[in-house]
């Protein structure tokens, strides 16, 4: 090969790692029974409280990076929410609460065919009640096939 053809492919080389993606969030249900039944007294509702649509990137691995916004992702979790409260919730009469998630953080690193993962969201109850929370889900850090990454 050629010095000149070696100057050439240099730069496609090095900007091959430098991508950045769009990612979609999407909802992995949670099995049948996994939460266990709970009396709720009333209509319960879920809210969106992230006004943030900036671009965040939210996964990294690979040389690709992937963004999405933290609006969004909040969008799902509160989606999923509402889910799992109609398939575990027994209601009674009652008056109506309300809850209003907020992710604050999303970060997975992807390295080696695992992922460290990371998020932060705030939960606020109908009272004013803030719940923080920030974990590493421990089913981040499983091994995963390269089926398990995002699609653009």
């Amino acid at each position: 090969m050629s010095f000149a053809r070696i100057l050439l492919l240099l730069p496609a080389l090095l900007l091959q790692g430098c991508f950045t993606m769009s990612f979609t969030p999407a909802e992995y249900p949670l099995r049948d029974g996994l939460i266990a039944p709970m009396d709720v007294a009333g209509r319960v509702s879920v809210t969106n409280d992230q006004p943030s649509t900036d671009p965040a990137i939210v996964l990294s691995g690979s040389g690709i990076k992937y963004q999405s916004d933290y609006h969004t992702v909040t969008e799902v979790m509160v989606q999923q929410t509402i889910k799992e409260l109609h398939k575990a919730a027994r209601p009674h009469s009652g008056g109506g609460k309300s809850v209003r998630l907020k992710v604050n953080y999303l970060m997975s690193h992807y390295i080696a065919f695992f992922y460290n993962s990371e998020i932060r969201f705030d939960a606020t109850l109908g009272d004013g009640t803030v719940i923080r929370r920030s974990r590493i889900p421990a089913a981040a850090r499983c091994r995963t096939s390269t089926a398990a990454l995002p699609r653009a």
